[in-house]
């Protein structure tokens, strides 16, 4: 299965520089941008949910987000893109913040500080789906088995 990644960022520039960024930490990544942490919730919950949301919004957005419980159901994993470093007290375990202006090096720290190496995570998924694969071609084989003797 491919990784789904999203982005909240209402300026055009910077979301194709974060689209950059996260294309560069997992380029086989599907990257999708939102506007509104609004906007993004509600099309999170209408597929898989994403590795990583990195979010540039307001504070206030933020803040009601968080109230709300939507950093919770975002994403497992949530960069919050800040003015200050105490700007937003009391973060769910999932996020982490990177203080603006930020390097490409800094927010690559905080996604593998947060999801760890996306492609130990992607070759732990490949692996898993062909042990699958292996066990559902065993059944068959036991079915035509079966089906055999009949």
């Amino acid at each position: 299965m491919t990784p789904n990644l999203i982005i909240v960022e209402q300026d055009p520039v910077v979301a194709m520089d974060l689209s950059q960024i996260l294309s560069n930490w997992l380029p086989q990544a599907i990257v999708s941008v939102f506007s509104s942490l609004a906007e993004a919730g509600a099309e999170v919950q209408a597929r898989v949910k994403p590795l990583v949301a990195v979010v540039n919004a307001p504070e206030t957005e933020i803040e009601h987000a968080r109230n709300g419980g939507l950093l919770l159901t975002l994403s497992d994993h949530v960069v919050l893109l800040v003015d200050t470093a105490e700007e937003l007290p009391n973060l769910p375990d999932n996020c982490v913040m990177v203080q603006r202006p930020y390097t490409s090096d800094t927010l690559t720290r905080a996604l593998v500080t947060l999801a760890g190496d996306p492609l130990e995570a992607v070759r732990v998924g490949q692996q898993a789906r062909a042990r699958l694969d292996a066990r559902v071609e065993a059944q068959d084989d036991v079915l035509v088995e079966v089906v055999r003797h009949v």
